[in-house]
């Protein structure tokens, strides 16, 4: 990877802030996401869209990771 793709990742990084981070560090681990689908009782093979209206993290998923959501 060259330097200025690095320092162009470190700079969009920086400015999500800690909760940027952390979401993207999420989002992409394995078992995060097969929690968040067991949570909202989805099978990992799901071809269509998600019915968000419908969904909303639990809340054992979210203690269990650590989450805490502001409204």
């Amino acid at each position: 990877m060259s330097g200025s793709i690095l320092a162009q990742r470190i700079a969009a990084l920086s400015r999500r802030g800690r909760a940027g981070l952390a979401w993207e560090v999420l989002r992409r681990d394995p078992a995060y996401r097969a929690a968040w689908h067991s949570a909202m009782g989805l099978s990992r093979g799901l071809a269509g869209g998600i019915d968000r209206s419908a969904a909303a993290p639990g809340t054992n998923l979210a203690r269990r990771w650590g989450l805490h959501f502001c409204r």
